[in-house]
């Protein structure tokens, strides 16, 4: 019992200390930088597991989850026509 309090203490102070690194990182992004960072989490995110066992979405779950980040319904519409 000892040992798993232990371990699970040592894996939130690895993790505590990784999010202060990133935290005090004093680098500011740019506009472009800051879209291609967003869309390669968006990416990972999906491959992990977001949709967990889906192929896909569909319009509707689309717009919800766009709205959820902060994406503008007719933005996300022009975007669907563009593709």
């Amino acid at each position: 019992m000892e040992f798993l309090i232990e371990k699970q203490f040592l894996r939130l102070l690895r993790r505590t200390v990784k999010n202060l690194i990133i935290m005090s990182d004093p680098k500011v992004y740019s506009r472009s930088d800051i879209s291609k960072i967003l869309s390669k989490a968006s990416e990972i995110q999906t491959r992990k597991d977001l949709y967990s066992d889906q192929q896909g979405l569909n319009k509707a779950e689309l717009l919800h989850i766009a709205e959820e980040v902060g994406i503008d319904k007719d933005v996300l519409i022009q975007a669907l026509r563009e593709f």
